[in-house]
């Protein structure tokens, strides 16, 4: 398996990013994506990661018009900050961290202009957590 698998079957799961849908999702994404983790070897991250930014960027280029071609590399990086970082991430495993890591540098190296910043799930759902600030302080309401 390839980290490219984990990437054209999930497209349709950047539809079931809501606060209701996302946990159930994503374990499903981090169950499929454990055997590929499973396998990582330290030596190849360097070049698997090069690798699916390759794949991805012939995707992007078959579209004829840039806006897009740039619409849908924001597509799939959405899909890898929301599904692939976190669950490499989370995996517990170092070659996990270490990829997720790696996916990151490579990224911002290749689109110097795009952020790619590593979250785990837990960072992600505390997102969807939405608290009242008294007005004028930074405190909590309740």
């Amino acid at each position: 398996m390839h980290a490219t698998d984990l990437i054209a079957d999930y497209r349709i799961y950047m539809q079931h990013f809501n606060r209701t849908e996302y946990p159930d999702f994503f374990q499903r994404y981090k169950a499929a994506a454990a055997p590929f983790l499973d396998d990582l070897r330290p030596a190849e991250i360097p070049g698997e990661v090069s690798n699916l930014l390759d794949e991805l960027e012939k995707v992007w280029a078959s579209h004829r018009w840039k806006f897009r071609r740039e619409a849908a590399r924001e597509d799939d990086k959405m899909l890898l900050l929301l599904y692939l970082a976190p669950a490499a991430a989370d995996h517990g495993t170092e070659a996990g961290r270490n990829f997720a890591e790696e996916l990151a540098e490579q990224w911002m190296t290749r689109y110097p202009g795009s952020r790619f910043k590593v979250g785990s799930f837990a960072d992600i759902q505390d997102g969807f957590r939405w608290k009242p600030k008294i007005p004028g302080t930074n405190k909590d309401l309740f």
